[in-house]
């Protein structure tokens, strides 16, 4: 397959009702009506989409399958306030022949009412064949002329919709506890709008569903009244903290950890789908949600390389050229990505800031740049060593989460040692007088940072 592939288009423009309100010198009596709360998915909207056309369609790879005509349809799904889940497909258009290869032509009118922050999935189908697809919210389909689809080569879907504002004040009798739900849909809203950035094809579904599945256990506490479940709570923040530490990852490591952004995804939806869960006591269906198992790929997914060229388990090389600027810059970003990203993870944090602290300080303990490559060298083994921590599939297991803590009160403990010495040495005259001293205590500390790794890296 090449080229570029576009998928059915039109012009959507949004129009929205005037309401009555009175004259502000006129008194209120009565008991006043408090504000509704805003739905946390937006207010309903109506969309009328025609669909037109498709070009650039990929081509059969053998003769035989190019022999019988395809057929193609369009089917879209969203979350609506009447039926929850909406469903609608287009009908089947077939490929056109000879030089309109590739190409299809519709003339189908369609018409959804869903939430303005409701996540649209737009499929193209050939048969039950999923070709590509795409999810982005409706209301974006408002200020775009075209619309990217996911699929191994690049499809673009474009709309021509007439919007109405309906439901002025739907949901406003929600009893339920604004902030768990509110911050869930705003985590999920952004962790899609950076998966999206990064046109990984695999997540889309998953994406939709953990929308779906979230706004079908809120409706379902809507209906029921506050369900009390701590666990319910819980869930909802667990998936907020996971999405908002994973929306922080610059877009282009999100590109080199695709198959563990499709993790989190698949560990969302069904997280979404649990709480769902609590909410149905008939609903006894087998869930996959595992919080270890989202908290490893999270930590994996904001945890940023080792620096490239530097070996975490070599002694030997000539490190003034391996470990020149560009390594230790590298060591540095490395150090502050974790640093940044792990405030969910408070003894990780600490242990990074440490290393950080010695990365950046270790020229001021000594004029010794063997010294200074030691230093380095050690902090680079622990970064990595932390970054091996996540991905052996331990991360957040009692004992893991016990060696971060020791580890982490080591690195402290040297932390203080080094800052010490840095102290003593601003003073010419104890730099003098005590060098051979913080020889030997920058020796010792460097020993010390190869017992704090190997105590780290000990099999528990």
């Amino acid at each position: 397959m090449s080229g570029t592939q576009e998928t059915p288009y039109a012009h959507a423009t949004l129009s929205r009702q005037t309401s009555l309100t009175s004259s502000p010198w006129l008194p209120v009596l009565g008991p006043q009506r408090a504000a509704p709360r805003p739905h946390p998915l937006g207010k309903d909207i109506r969309l009328r989409i025609h669909l037109d056309g498709c070009k650039g369609l990929p081509q059969p790879k053998t003769s035989s399958e190019s022999s019988a005509p395809r057929k193609f349809k369009v089917t879209i799904q969203y979350t609506s306030s009447t039926d929850v889940r909406g469903d609608l497909t287009s009908s089947f258009a077939s490929e056109g022949r000879g030089h309109r290869q590739g190409t299809l032509q519709w003339d189908d009118t369609l018409y959804l009412t869903c939430f303005e922050h409701s996540f649209v999935r737009i499929l193209l189908c050939d048969g039950y064949y999923r070709i590509c697809e795409r999810v982005c919210p409706a209301v974006d389909l408002l200020q775009v002329s075209s619309v990217p689809a996911n699929s191994e080569e690049s499809h673009v879907l474009e709309n021509d919709s007439s919007v109405t504002s309906q439901s002025e004040d739907a949901f406003s009798r929600s009893q339920l506890a604004a902030r768990s739900w509110d911050v869930a849909f705003r985590g999920i809203s952004s962790f899609a709008g950076v998966v999206s950035q990064a046109n990984i094809a695999s997540t889309a579904e998953y994406i939709y569903r953990t929308q779906l599945w979230t706004y079908t256990a809120y409706q379902a506490c809507n209906v029921a009244g506050q369900i009390d479940d701590t666990r319910i709570d819980s869930l909802l923040n667990t998936l907020a903290m996971a999405a908002n530490e994973c929306v922080q990852v610059q877009s282009t490591h999100i590109l080199h950890r695709k198959s563990c952004v499709e993790q989190i995804t698949t560990q969302l939806h069904w997280l979404a789908k649990l709480v769902y869960k609590l909410t149905d006591d008939s609903n006894s269906a087998p869930n996959a949600y595992r919080e270890e198992g989202l908290a490893r790929l999270v930590v994996i997914l904001v945890t940023p390389d080792p620096p490239t060229g530097v070996s975490s388990t070599s002694t030997g090389g000539d490190w003034t050229a391996l470990y020149g600027t560009i390594a230790k810059d590298a060591l540095l970003f490395t150090l502050e990505g974790i640093v940044q990203s792990s405030d969910a993870f408070p003894p990780l944090k600490s242990a990074a800031s440490g290393l950080l602290f010695f990365a950046t300080s270790a020229d001021m303990a000594s004029n010794n740049k063997k010294h200074i490559r030691d230093i380095h060298k050690r902090v680079n083994n622990l970064a990595a060593s932390l970054r091996c921590g996540a991905e052996d599939g331990s991360m957040l297991s009692s004992a893991h989460h016990n060696a971060i803590g020791v580890l982490a009160a080591d690195i402290s403990a040297l932390k203080e040692d080094l800052e010490a010495i840095v102290h003593e040495r601003k003073s010419r005259f104890r730099r003098f007088f005590s060098a051979r001293r913080h020889r030997e205590e920058l020796q010792d500390i460097v020993q010390q940072m190869d017992h704090a790794r190997l105590n780290y890296t000990s099999p528990r």
